[in-house]
């Protein structure tokens, strides 16, 4: 119990003495729509790393942080305002760790969309995702000086991929950490 203790502080005061970032390399969303503001939306998160803190790999910090804040924690609900009946999961798929939330929502705001009026197309802004461009989908893109997605208005299924960060040796891959904390399960 002493050394269980004693690592556990360890590991806070590495936490906090080192500051990581998680990443990923692309974002999918899925979008069915069913009513006019309503939905299920499923994000996908492609290839989770950590990036490297001055040359230091805390790939550990970080996955401690994706499991109890992401996983665990409501970080993405509170960035979501309105989503509710989440399912999250964090799972390896081809050698890289991936992430997937769902969720019903009420209102298009909620996954960040507009539409004007019920005749006018569902609309998705990217130039307020930072960190996001526009990959794909099967949607209209606007291009970079209208940086916005749009689907007819009767649209019930919606995709698209962005791209976040290309990834290279300043990253580390989450999936060892990954296997370890699923075998503990």
């Amino acid at each position: 119990m002493k050394r269980t203790m004693l690592t556990f502080c360890l590991g806070v005061l590495v936490a906090i003495s080192l500051a990581g970032c998680l990443t990923v390399e692309r974002k999918s969303y899925k979008i069915t729509m069913t009513g006019k503001q309503s939905g299920t939306c499923t994000i996908t998160y492609h290839n989770i790393v950590s990036a490297k803190d001055d040359g230091k790999d805390v790939s550990f910090k970080d996955f401690a942080e994706l499991v109890t804040d992401y996983l665990e924690g409501t970080k993405l609900e509170d960035e979501m305002e309105g989503c509710r009946n989440v399912k999250k999961r964090i799972y390896e798929e081809k050698g890289q760790l991936m992430g997937e939330i769902t969720f019903d929502f009420d209102t298009l705001s909620t996954v960040k969309m507009f539409r004007y009026d019920d005749t006018s197309p569902l609309m998705m802004y990217m130039g307020g995702m930072s960190s996001e461009k526009y990959s794909d989908g099967n949607g209209e893109f606007g291009g970079e000086s209208m940086p916005v997605v749009f689907w007819p208005a009767k649209s019930k299924d919606i995709n698209l991929t962005t791209t976040v960060t290309e990834i290279d040796t300043s990253h580390v891959s989450l999936v060892d950490h990954y296997a370890m904390w699923k075998k503990r399960r």
